[in-house]
């Protein structure tokens, strides 16, 4: 799998940065604490710091270094089990390697052309091929 290393732990931006990003991220269920989301796997199945650091430094999530901590976009998440949508690999894969670290951050958040005018991150759950075929487009114009 093609991982991008600038995918993990987005260096910690300023206080409108953040809030910008966090109203990005409210209309798909937001950002959530790392720390919380490690809780809530610790409780159901153990190990979950250990597992929310694996994402993170693989590139399998998003993250954002912000005000009190790490953020994960939730979008990301399957909503009852908090682990990493399956549809989310393969467009991370897919996505050309990023020119600054908050190019995917901004990126799945965005309004998209080839969705028209949608956001990845809302059609992620719903509509994964076309967000994929969307990260694939977004490749071939990058790279040829």
């Amino acid at each position: 799998m093609h991982r991008h290393p600038a995918l993990h732990l987005q260096p910690e931006p300023d206080a409108e940065t953040f809030a910008c990003a966090t109203a990005a991220y409210a209309c798909s269920g937001g950002l959530l604490a790392a720390d919380a989301v490690a809780q809530s796997l610790d409780r159901q199945h153990g190990q979950g710091i250990s597992r929310v650091a694996r994402w993170i430094v693989d590139s399998s999530v998003l993250s954002i270094a912000g005000v009190g901590g790490i953020w994960l976009p939730a979008f990301q998440l399957h909503p009852v089990f908090w682990t990493p949508r399956t549809e989310l690999a393969p467009v991370l894969a897919t996505l050309p390697p990023p020119t600054d670290s908050w190019r995917w951050t901004d990126w799945f958040a965005e309004a998209n052309e080839l969705l028209q005018g949608r956001r990845p991150a809302d059609l992620l759950a719903c509509a994964p091929g076309e967000v994929l075929q969307a990260a694939r487009q977004l490749r071939f114009v990058c790279l040829g």
